[in-house]
């Protein structure tokens, strides 16, 4: 098992990818939601990895945020949760 913060990620290949976007594109229609994503983190970053193709989602894959501002994804991953609902923390 590779730690979340390791430099030792292995390569995603290009039909893990294809998966994953099919995934949040299925799970933010069902859930109604505007926006899913799938994060990775790059050092002190969290960079969009993948962001489903919903008509009004306002994140662009590639965007990045420095990992001390507290934003919800770093909440989440620091205690290692698979998924969550932000609508019911707001």
């Amino acid at each position: 098992m590779v730690k979340i913060g390791s430099d030792l990620k292995p390569k995603i290949i290009k039909e893990v990818i294809d998966k994953w976007q099919t995934l949040i594109n299925t799970v933010a229609e069902i859930a109604e939601v505007p926006s899913g994503l799938i994060m990775r983190l790059n050092g002190k970053t969290i960079e969009v990895f993948l962001k489903s193709q919903t008509k009004d989602n306002p994140y662009e894959t590639g965007e990045q945020a420095n990992l001390i501002h507290g934003l919800y994804c770093e909440t989440v991953i620091g205690t290692q949760f698979i998924s969550c609902n932000i609508q019911s923390h707001s």
